[in-house]
């Protein structure tokens, strides 16, 4: 008789007491008869979410793991939750500052034994604190993927995420440390697994709702996300070259200065036929490739936006 798989849903938490107990609620609603554990590794220097969470641990119908992880960066983080589920076959990432639907869980794990795939993502409704600006919205800032329920998928972040852990240990795979501070350190593990052969598929019905507070509401917050993940980007073609010969290397660096420079005169271009961003979805999405562009270019010349500061709380 086989045995039922072990299944961990991992959390790396800074700073977000309320949100994380919202979260751990929503985890002990699921409608599931997969048991399953809960890894919580915070990676505030001062634990502050660790004894919330051992208080809220006898009251939940899973059990929890409570963990500290002092060294700085999201990595780190997710490193400790892959090593606490040595003895799991399925691990399930998702952030502090979501909840997940009731049929969560069950979805990832439905599609995965349906599909056999080593790992399957879904989508996160957005609810906004307060309004962000118009031009943000209209040109996709906050755009979600445009995936189909089924779609093989390239790469996919660790806001929704259910993984084999056979598959990560039989590649070696871990979420690399140099973009602990920088963000996409899970698109970079993500994308390694899919380039080895693994595949994963989109799941329409696993959602998980995230409340955006007012303080990624702002224009400049939506700014320095488009270059944020330009500069993520190019960054991540960059390491998965680091290995191989240095005229490979001037390659991809050249190829990145060409594509950043290309996208920022290409929406300056389209920006100056469309200049009234906040009506005009073209225009907006112009902006959107300039910036984006520039975080490439950034990415071609050593530059790195390090979206995990901790000098910058509302970032972290």
């Amino acid at each position: 008789m086989n045995r039922r798989p072990r299944v961990a849903v991992a959390v790396a938490t800074y700073r977000r007491p309320e949100m994380l107990a919202a979260l751990l609620q929503s985890l002990a609603e699921q409608d599931t008869t997969e048991p399953f554990e809960v890894i919580v590794v915070d990676n505030d220097p001062d634990a502050s979410a660790l004894p919330m969470v051992r208080r809220r641990a006898d009251t939940l119908p899973f059990r929890v793991l409570a963990l500290h992880e002092p060294e700085p960066g999201i990595s780190a983080a997710r490193n400790r939750a892959l090593d606490a589920a040595l003895e799991h076959d399925f691990i399930a990432f998702i952030d502090d500052d979501e909840v997940a639907d009731p049929l969560w869980l069950s979805t990832l794990l439905a599609v995965q034994r349906n599909r056999a795939v080593s790992g399957v993502s879904g989508p996160v409704r957005y609810h906004y604190g307060t309004p962000p600006p118009s031009w943000a919205l209209l040109g996709g800032f906050y755009m979600e993927p445009g995936f189909r329920d089924g779609d093989v998928i390239p790469m996919a972040g660790t806001n929704n995420l259910l993984l084999d852990l056979h598959a990560l240990r039989e590649r070696g795979l871990r979420f690399e440390p140099t973009f602990g501070l920088i963000g996409g350190s899970d698109i970079v593990l993500t994308r390694a697994l899919t380039d080895s052969g693994a595949v994963l598929v989109w799941a329409d019905d696993a959602v998980v709702q995230e409340d955006v507070p007012p303080e990624r509401c702002t224009a400049r917050w939506a700014v320095r996300r488009a270059v944020r993940t330009g500069n993520s980007y190019g960054l991540m073609h960059l390491h998965r070259v680091s290995q191989h010969a240095r005229t490979r290397r001037v390659a991809v660096r050249g190829m990145l200065l060409v594509t950043g420079t290309a996208r920022i005169l290409v929406g300056a271009a389209r920006l100056a036929v469309h200049p009234r961003i906040s009506v005009d979805a073209v225009g907006a999405g112009a902006f959107r490739t300039l910036l984006r562009g520039v975080g490439v270019l950034g990415a071609a010349v050593g530059f790195r936006v390090a979206e995990y500061a901790r000098t910058r709380a509302a970032d972290a």
